[in-house]
């Protein structure tokens, strides 16, 4: 009789700690009224643009030829142009 008395007197304890943090987790008035359960991101801020190294240029993403120039004529033949692509982030 003493062991479900106190089995009883458990579950109510259990259930007054549980019962109060299930009801704050769905919301309450710390969410705006807008918020309808969506997740909100973070406000607007300036792109960002990382700095450039030193004696580092900018090469724009594409396509080029690389290899042997045409004035070179006898390595052109046993060489040939390769395509090279770049792709940007």
């Amino acid at each position: 009789m003493k062991v479900t008395l106190m089995k009883i007197n458990y579950c109510k304890g259990l259930l007054a700690i549980l019962l109060p943090v299930l009801l704050a987790s769905c919301g309450g008035s710390k969410t705006p009224k807008n918020a309808q359960g969506q997740l909100i991101g973070v406000s607007p801020r300036p792109k960002y643009y990382p700095p450039v190294p030193y004696g580092m240029v900018y090469v724009p993403s594409g396509t080029f030829h690389m290899g042997p120039s045409d004035e070179d004529v006898n390595y052109s033949f046993t060489a040939r142009n390769k395509a090279i692509s770049i792709s940007g982030f």
